[in-house]
């Protein structure tokens, strides 16, 4: 048999006091746009996420079509390079050519995952032109564990995951969160179909084995009625010794 190794991961997240991660299913809303338009301490506490978004780990997790919805595609700015690695599930081709350039350039390294090779024209172009050497294209086989594992094997060692509420309840279901830090603003959402922090198969899909079970680490007060949540996930692989969850193939 083969151990598969992983990253250490932590899902790091901003969401409402009701545990929603955007203002409507709608591409239209986005928390990043919508909360500074609000007048109240959401809107001028926001910037203490940022602020913590900025220490988060090297390795960055996202999917295209978040990074579509914050704009990554208009941008016209020559971006700043950083030091940290991108790793973007696209396989809708959310970003298109500026969007992905645009990722190319601010990243030490971009891999982009897309379900087969020549899927996304946009990726299939920019990684055929060499233009970037930074740029990895990778198959998203729609295996979490694959796909882990793909990125311990890249060097990954630390990995924070920014994704929406499908990806993270995949994530979730496959025990590969292994802490969380959710940042809790000052607002009430609502709405039955509103994306939350963890969505994808419920439980009935399932078993009671896949659900999350939580050991509060912290708790801390922000300014502004904003307040962090640290906890360890005490039955992702990485955390526990319980071989029904474990990762050898």
């Amino acid at each position: 048999m083969i151990e598969m190794k992983f990253p250490k991961t932590t899902l790091f997240m901003l969401m409402s006091a009701d545990g929603k991660i955007s203002f409507s299913k709608y591409d239209a809303f986005d928390f990043d746009r919508d909360i500074p338009e609000l007048n109240s301490d959401a809107s001028i506490g926001l910037q203490q996420y940022y602020d913590l978004e900025s220490e988060t780990d090297l390795w960055s997790l996202n999917s295209g079509r978040v990074l579509e919805k914050v704009g990554m595609n208009l941008k016209k700015d020559e971006p700043a390079k950083t030091p940290v690695t991108f790793v973007v599930i696209d396989d809708k081709g959310h970003l298109d050519d500026n969007g992905l350039k645009y990722m190319a350039k601010r990243s030490d390294k971009l891999l982009l995952f897309d379900k087969e090779y020549g899927n996304n024209p946009s990726a299939c172009k920019l990684y055929e032109s060499k233009e970037f050497n930074n740029f990895i294209y990778c198959q998203w086989h729609e295996n979490p564990e694959v796909l882990m594992s793909v990125l311990y094997n890249h060097g990954c060692r630390d990995l924070t995951i920014q994704t929406g509420g499908e990806l993270n309840g995949l994530f979730l279901r496959s025990h590969l969160i292994d802490k969380l830090q959710i940042v809790v603003s000052p607002i009430l959402c609502g709405g039955r179909r509103t994306p939350s922090l963890i969505d994808g198969e419920d439980l009935a899909a399932t078993s009671l084995k896949d659900v999350g079970l939580l050991k509060l680490d912290s708790v801390v007060q922000l300014n502004n009625s904003y307040f962090v949540m640290n906890y360890t996930v005490t039955n992702s692989i990485n955390n526990s010794n319980n071989t029904e969850f474990s990762h050898y193939f």
